[in-house]
């Protein structure tokens, strides 16, 4: 069996497992006025945290130098799978929850929202002045439907509390 063989095997037994036992995540969208659950099961929540700087070279000297170090504006890539078992009866139904979100989101590009990490009656951990940049969708496959969704906080903090 090759490397790529056991890579794609152990895609499928990730996706075995109960992720609802493994998630402390509760991933919702606020507008302000609700919250927007994010349908399927959460897969995977990334992260990537840019920075801002300068680099100087002397020539002929060994090392640079490093200047002005600010955190830029986060990205947040989640993919996300939709399946009959997930809560939905029917394709058609995996179909309607892709169309609901595709709704939400497009309301949504109006103003900025906030992206609910985790939110319960005790906590919650958030990113603010959150905007859609992309999503995508794989409906190749009757049976579930994949979808990545791609969004831009400007704010780098994760807030925390009771209050939004």
């Amino acid at each position: 069996m090759s490397d790529f063989d056991d890579i794609l095997n152990a895609d499928a037994r990730l996706f075995q497992s109960d992720w609802s036992a493994v998630s402390v995540f509760q991933l919702a969208l606020y507008d302000g006025e609700s919250y927007t659950s994010l349908p399927g099961v959460i897969v995977s929540i990334r992260v990537g945290e840019p920075w801002d700087f300068e680099r100087y070279k002397v020539p002929l000297k060994t090392g640079d130098a490093t200047t002005g170090m600010t955190p830029n504006g986060v990205d947040i890539e989640i993919r996300a799978r939709i399946t009959p078992e997930t809560g939905t009866d029917t394709v058609l139904d995996v179909f309607a929850e892709i169309e609901t979100l595709r709704q939400t989101l497009h309301d949504m590009t109006d103003g900025q929202f906030a992206l609910f990490l985790h939110h319960d009656e005790f906590a919650n951990r958030y990113f603010q002045s959150c905007s859609v940049v992309r999503m995508d969708y794989d409906a190749s496959d009757p049976t579930m439907l994949d979808y990545v969704l791609k969004l831009h906080a400007d704010d780098p903090v994760i807030y925390g509390g009771d209050e939004y």
